[in-house]
């Protein structure tokens, strides 16, 4: 693949028709929307750079999508898709997005949707409202679809922070706060009904079950790796009840011996 800019965390979506589906980190062409009267309408509209592949990720194509309707300022440090697409049952593309603005307070975490398969988005809901000051900035969602059609999200706080949808990401529950601090946390749903996720820090990188398979309880988290590290990771399904956690470690902070190492640890569940 082609190094693109921004393209930081490479996440990968197989869609129902069998193509992949990923962005460019980070979107193009921000600017405010005006009324019919010229006055700005409070919401601004930007281009995602989608990126599809139709050839097992042999070559990839980009597409210039339009997303409309976010409550983000103009000059943001970053306005970005996030994590993996959603298909939801009904037909429409779900999809994370994140503004990481010059004020904390003003960050945004929520999603967009598509009902004409991913060529436009619009934003539909934010994820959570005014929790700075208690779990810090709202950063890096991680969704996962139940088979109830619940929506469970785990956004990187400190601590993270669990929010959950009955209507399709149309609303959010109030956030629950788990026990612990951590950045990118991903959510994986496996076809023995175990939910995992994976987190890090800069110093540590963890994994969790939730034998329940909705993420109402969580094991005490399993420490992968100590030292220097991103504290990004990536999560894939090899079977039923195993899972393999692609993550950085080595080099973050301080240099080490070594540099930068991607990781690919493999781990299987087993429900008690």
């Amino acid at each position: 693949m082609t190094a693109e800019p921004w393209m930081y965390q490479f996440f990968v979506t197989r869609l129902k028709d069998d193509t992949l589906i990923s962005y460019r980190c980070r979107m193009t062409a921000v600017h405010q929307v005006s009324d019919a009267n010229g006055r700005p309408d409070g919401t601004i509209a930007a281009t995602a750079i989608v990126l599809l592949s139709k050839d097992e990720g042999a070559t990839w194509m980009h597409r210039f999508v339009p997303v409309s309707n976010m409550p983000f300022s103009d000059n943001a440090n970053l306005i970005t898709l996030w994590g993996r697409a959603i298909q939801i049952p009904d037909g429409r593309l779900l999809w994370a997005v994140i503004s990481r603005e010059k004020r904390k307070s003003d960050s945004v975490v929520g999603v967009v949707e598509s009902t004409d398969g991913g060529r436009s988005f619009r934003f539909v809901s934010a994820l959570c409202h005014d929790v700075v000051q208690e779990v810090g900035e709202p950063r890096e969602p991680g969704i996962q679809l139940l088979p109830s059609s619940e929506l469970v999200a785990l956004i990187r706080c400190s601590p993270m922070i669990q929010v959950r949808s009955k209507d399709g990401g149309r609303t959010w529950s109030e956030p629950r706060k788990l026990q612990y601090a951590g950045m990118c946390p991903q959510l994986l749903l496996l076809e023995n009904g175990v939910l995992v996720t994976s987190y890090g820090t800069r110093n540590y990188m963890h994994v969790m079950a939730s034998w329940d398979g909705a993420g109402r309880k969580w094991s005490e988290p399993l420490v992968i790796y100590e030292g220097q590290t991103s504290g990004y990771s990536n999560m894939q399904a090899l079977g039923s009840d195993r899972f393999r956690i692609c993550y950085q470690e080595g080099t973050f902070n301080k240099y080490q011996p070594g540099g930068h190492r991607i990781v690919r640890l493999e781990l299987q569940t087993t429900k008690k």
